[in-house]
């Protein structure tokens, strides 16, 4: 992908983050586990080491899940530097995460969100099962000129700030305007 100038992130989805296997007893190794094998194949990738790596949890959880996901991240925290913790997940998992400033990043999906956007999400998978054989996805960021991505595109070093600070004066990049598709802004 890079290779013809796609700029890619890493997303990671291991047994041990399984709606069946994630308990508060064993969270905090599986996770650390997970983090482990993820950060192995990230170095042996070449992954730049600030950019942050997103940890699936693919399920509509309970509230009586939420303290084994948080467990979970605990455990990617002993491995990984907290700024390289991104987690993939729906709203109540993302705003949990977030909010407990447990990950740094966020990828939301709209499955089990029920029409919610986390403020705090850099990617949002807008629309699954698009594509050649139904097997890709539709990603977008809002708002995040950074969201982990690297490549020929990407940043060599992660930006600081966000959007909404008084400091923030210029924003480089290109947007579209939706309103009128291929027009820039």
């Amino acid at each position: 992908l890079m290779s013809v100038g796609i700029d890619v992130v890493l997303g990671w989805e291991g047994s041990n983050a399984e709606a069946k296997s994630l308990t508060v007893a064993n969270g905090v190794a599986d996770g650390a586990a997970d983090a482990r094998n993820a950060l192995n194949q990230a170095t042996a990738l070449g992954v730049p080491q600030n950019r942050p790596i997103y940890f699936a949890i693919n399920i509509d959880p309970t509230a009586a899940q939420l303290p084994a996901i948080e467990q979970y991240f605990t455990g990617v925290r002993t491995v990984l530097n907290p700024d390289r913790i991104g987690v993939f997940g729906d709203y109540t998992i993302v705003e949990d995460l977030l909010g407990k400033s447990l990950v740094s990043w966020a990828w939301q999906t709209s499955a089990f969100s029920s029409g919610k956007w986390a403020s705090g999400a850099h990617l949002r998978q807008v629309e699954t099962g698009v594509g050649v054989g139904n097997a890709l996805n539709k990603d977008e960021s809002y708002g995040a000129v950074d969201f982990g991505q690297w490549g020929p595109n990407s940043f060599t070093a992660a930006p600081t700030g966000t959007f909404n600070e008084p400091n923030c004066t210029t924003i480089s990049g290109t947007a579209e305007d939706t309103g009128a598709p291929g027009s820039a802004i």
